[in-house]
């Protein structure tokens, strides 16, 4: 993501990425190319100090941040609770969330199945909302009357 945001054409985004160890800046600077220190930068920051963030806030320009966005944190109780619910999922008969709601997300779902790296739809829904916003707004609104309560095809359920 903030690669994708860094490489934007309009040059709209600045992007610090942090890691508390610089060292592994490797892959991220490959992805990067030449969007390195000019809309990407990096910063050193271990969120567990509480010195390390007064570090990284005083070295950022005007000591302005808009978004944080985490990144992949996988703990112990968070693979167990996903694991659980997976079960409780699986052995339901009725579970939750079975069939898509809204058709108005299916191309974006569809894009999800088709890679697993989940590269494809972001990239798409991205170049759809920045690239495309008055295309997407005329396409959803075409969507939505088509796809009115009175065309929906009802579900089946074997229960």
């Amino acid at each position: 993501m903030a690669v994708m945001l860094a490489k934007d054409p309009q040059k709209r985004f600045h992007v610090i990425a942090t890691m508390r160890d610089l060292k592994r800046k490797d892959k991220l600077l490959e992805a990067a190319g030449d969007t390195y220190e000019k809309t990407l930068s990096l910063a050193v920051l271990d969120v567990c100090s509480d010195e390390s963030v007064k570090q990284c806030i005083n070295g950022i320009k005007d000591r302005h941040v808009d978004v944080l966005k985490p990144g992949p944190v996988h703990t112990e109780f968070e693979a167990k609770m996903m694991q659980d619910c997976t079960v409780k999922v699986v052995e339901s008969s009725r579970p939750r969330f079975r069939n898509l709601t809204n058709p108005l997300y299916s191309p974006i779902v569809a894009l999800k199945y088709a890679d697993d790296t989940g590269n494809l739809s972001v990239r798409a829904f991205y170049h759809m909302l920045f690239n495309m916003g008055s295309v997407m707004h005329v396409s959803m609104t075409v969507m939505k009357y088509l796809t009115c309560g009175c065309l929906r095809s009802r579900t089946i359920s074997p229960n």
